[in-house]
């Protein structure tokens, strides 16, 4: 039942983040629409996706810290999947960089329609951070 509790609890954390999440961008679509400035709408449709990612690995790093071992990084973890993803996930914002149209992919990522490469490329690399640190 303790199990049950816990995961319970933390589905409602996660489920109020989002919800919270949710309104804010809301508002700053809002702002959007009146100043045209989108930089904080896409600066915040990049971060959290990736706050979310960490919030979804945080239950189960919290049980590993309990058993209190030694912990390393596994860069080859971070390396082939993580630096990709976060390249993904931060496409949007470099798009506004002056670098960001001689970038591969970048351009590419901002012309769909659809934000979703880009947010599960966030959720990814932030359930990464916290999935390579091992015992």
């Amino acid at each position: 039942m303790n199990q049950f509790l816990k995961y319970f609890i933390w589905t409602v954390i996660i489920g109020f983040v989002m919800y919270i999440g949710i309104r804010f961008q809301l508002n700053l679509e809002e702002k959007a629409e009146t100043t045209y400035t989108l930089i904080p709408t896409t600066l915040f449709q990049v971060l959290f996706p990736i706050i979310l990612g960490l919030l979804l690995r945080l239950p189960l790093l919290l049980d590993e810290i309990n058993k209190k071992k030694r912990w390393t990084v596994n860069w080859a973890k971070i390396i082939v999947i993580g630096i990709p993803s976060l390249y993904i996930a931060l496409t949007p914002l470099l798009y506004f960089t002056s670098f960001g149209n001689y970038l591969p992919l970048t351009l590419e990522m901002v012309m769909l329609e659809s934000n979703t490469v880009t947010t599960v490329a966030g959720l990814i690399f932030g359930y990464l951070l916290l999935d390579s640190l091992k015992e």
